[in-house]
């Protein structure tokens, strides 16, 4: 990740922090970040941890399904990998938190 990835995807015109962009299938012109499945629907949001975490909610998911999501620092380091092998299909909520968060878990 760097400057130029956040602008594309979190400042340009319409996008913002915070908001989910959801991508079809990849395309060759598609090149703001390495794509490894073109038959695979990408979805991100760009989110600023200094106020407040961020919590994510799972549905349940179907067993015979996978799904997965990496979640990364601005530096490119993953910082967890949540997804149906490691957490299972029936739902859950991860909150991302920055490490100076002292508060209440939401």
């Amino acid at each position: 990740m760097n400057y130029r990835t956040m602008y594309m995807q979190a400042i340009k015109s319409d996008r913002a922090f915070g908001k989910w962009l959801h991508l079809g299938l990849s395309s060759p012109s598609d090149k703001d970040i390495v794509t490894p499945n073109n038959d695979t629907p990408y979805s991100y949001a760009w989110v600023d941890l200094q106020a407040e975490p961020w919590v994510l909610t799972m549905p349940k998911i179907e067993q015979a399904r996978f799904y997965t999501s990496q979640w990364d620092d601005f530096w490119g380091y993953v910082l967890d990998n949540p997804g149906s092998v490691i957490d299972g299909n029936d739902g859950h909520s991860i909150m991302f938190a920055s490490p100076l968060w002292k508060n209440e878990t939401p």
